[in-house]
């Protein structure tokens, strides 16, 4: 897995094929456990605030991760990293952030303000 072109598009190679995905700006990405898929950060100008995707080794779409905290004002996902073995998405929120725990299928398992 590299990213290529400022970030704006991410290439791999699964069972001897290349494949890529390509973005108008720079995303964030992050490799599951299982190494089988991908949590992408989207641009946040078409699905946000919901703009998360679980994309398998051939690039394609597995699920949209919906934002959990849409209710509360959510703009949208700005970030996807590993902290502790876990998967985390940040939730952009008018007054402050949430770090959003999920799994490798994009499923949200716990949520916490960020300070």
């Amino acid at each position: 897995m590299r990213a290529e072109e400022g970030g704006k598009k991410l290439v791999w190679e699964s069972n001897g094929n290349c494949y890529h995905l390509t973005y108008p700006y720079p995303i964030f990405h992050v490799v599951t456990p299982e190494k089988d898929r991908l949590i992408v950060v989207e641009p946040d100008n078409e699905h946000s605030p919901s703009n998360a995707v679980v994309v398998d080794e051939l690039g394609n779409e597995l699920a949209r991760i919906n934002n959990p905290l849409a209710s509360k004002g959510a703009i949208c996902f700005g970030d996807v990293f590993y902290s502790k073995n876990r998967i985390n998405l940040i939730s952009v929120c008018p007054r402050t952030n949430y770090r959003c725990v999920v799994d490798g299928n994009g499923n949200i398992l716990e949520t916490h303000e960020t300070r």
